[in-house]
């Protein structure tokens, strides 16, 4: 059970995606009834395996990514932005945030740079879905060795 133990600092960097989810993902319940969404935002946490991985996944239905921005902000940082794969890239670098007032709960830019640095580390991937208007996901998928298959884990 070591992997469990080394996923420990995924788990500390998590809640960076809980917080975007419901500060820059999830509308206000008055937004949500003019665009003809439930009242209430939604936050779905999943997780599942299979022979050789271990997935978890963090789904919102809010507004979704504001790439326009993420790139707006990338830019201004100094980063060029010429493919959708750097636009992805921008989305986790350090000080970039759609948000233009730091709160309580976000906006400083630094929660997706930890995760992307956490999940470098871990040697883990991250696949991001987003559809405007219709909210975000983020899906890890962390390798599991054969000594994690062989204790029983997977």
């Amino acid at each position: 059970m070591l992997w469990v133990q080394s996923l420990r600092s995924f788990w500390g960097v998590f809640s960076h995606l809980i917080r975007n989810a419901l500060d820059h993902g999830i509308e206000d319940p008055d937004e949500r009834i003019r665009k003809d969404k439930p009242r209430e935002g939604h936050i779905i946490l999943r997780s599942w395996m299979d022979r050789r991985h271990l997935f978890i996944s963090i789904i919102d239905d809010g507004r979704g990514i504001d790439w326009i921005q993420i790139k707006r902000r990338a830019e201004q940082q100094g980063h060029s932005i010429t493919s959708d794969q750097d636009l992805e890239d921008a989305l986790f670098i350090d000080g970039v945030s759609t948000q233009t007032d730091v709160t309580e709960v976000s906006g400083r830019g630094v929660g997706m740079a930890a995760i992307k640095s956490v999940c470098e580390e871990l040697q883990a991937s991250i696949q991001v879905l987003s559809e405007d208007g219709k909210g975000s996901e983020f899906r890890f998928s962390f390798l599991l060795d054969e000594q994690n298959y062989m204790d029983g884990v997977a």
